[in-house]
Parts: C-alpha cells; sequence; structure tokens
C-alpha cells in the first residue's frame, strides 16, 4: 500500500519526486521486492538524475547519493557505493551533520560488504566516541551503531570479539 501511494502521489518538485523515487527503490531493496539486476538498473537512473536535478549545494545531493550508495551495500555492490559516496564527497558541497553520519555509515557498510572488518570496526567506534563526546548515551542512532558494533565484531570473530559484542 505505502508503495502504492507513492507511486500514485509522487510530488512535482524535482528533489522531492527523486526522493520518492529513492523510497521506493529502498523499500523493494530491503523486502527483496524486486529481482537485484532491475533494482540496479533503477538506481543508476535515479544517481545520474540526482547528479542532474539537484545543485551541488544543496544537502540533499549528498543525502540522496548517500542513500543510494547504501541501496547499493545492501545489493552487494559495494564498488558501485564507493562510487556514490566519492560522488557525494566531491560534488556535494553542504556541510550538513547528518550527511556526515551518512558519509561514516556507508563506509563502514562498505568495508563490512567487502570483510574488511578491521576497518569497519575502526569506523563504527570512531562514531561512538563521538556520541560519547557529546553525551549522548539514549537515541536510536547510538542503538544503531551499537547494534552495528556488535554484528561486525561477531563477523570478524577473533577470540575476545564475542564478549565485547555481546556487553
Amino acid at each position: 500500500r505505502l508503495l502504492e501511494r507513492a507511486e500514485a502521489h509522487g510530488d512535482h518538485d524535482a528533489s522531492n519526486r527523486l526522493r520518492n523515487q529513492l523510497d521506493l527503490i529502498e523499500v523493494r531493496t530491503r523486502f527483496n521486492m524486486s529481482p537485484p539486476a532491475e533494482l540496479l538498473g533503477k538506481l543508476d537512473e535515479l544517481s545520474a538524475q540526482v547528479l542532474k536535478l539537484v545543485p551541488p549545494d544543496s544537502p540533499r545531493l549528498r543525502q540522496f547519493l548517500l542513500r543510494s550508495a547504501m541501496v547499493a551495500v545492501a545489493l552487494e555492490q559495494p564498488d558501485r557505493a564507493e562510487r556514490l559516496v566519492a560522488a557525494a564527497r566531491e560534488q556535494g558541497r553542504d556541510k550538513a551533520p547528518a550527511n556526515t553520519i551518512r558519509t561514516e555509515t556507508a563506509q563502514a557498510s562498505i568495508a563490512r560488504v567487502r570483510g574488511q572488518f578491521d576497518a569497519a570496526i575502526g569506523q563504527i567506534e570512531r562514531r561512538l566516541q563521538d556520541y560519547e563526546k557529546k553525551g549522548e548515551r539514549v537515541s536510536l542512532r547510538h542503538a544503531f551503531v551499537l547494534i552495528d558494533h556488535a554484528y561486525v565484531l561477531l563477523l570478524r570473530g577473533k577470540p575476545g570479539d564475542r564478549p565485547l559484542a555481546l556487553a
């Protein structure tokens, strides 16, 4: 039902229309509602439209490209995700803190998909340190980072990782 509403009630503003398209691709990816090849094709089309239609100084440019990178990660396409992160960094001019967090999340996820668990854990631990510095101990974002940390520790599988993951 959500997919039908988003498709039927799209917005005339290019940025909102692109956001709606990205939402649909994300939902279809997360719930395996379409073949990966079809989703990758739609993701490539959307990324090209984002680069063409969204101004470089808009926070949405980086937001869309970084969300697209996370879709590529979910489709196990780390090279494509890395290209999208690089495009977000090179072409996006905003300094929105949310996009900084999205960048760090994408980099850790790319490393995880590639099996580079030490790099992923390092990135995640830097984010945890940022939460510690800010005194942010109770938030959904912080909880998601803690879950991601435990997950990657278990994937890495070193002898001391399990107790750390369960802590």
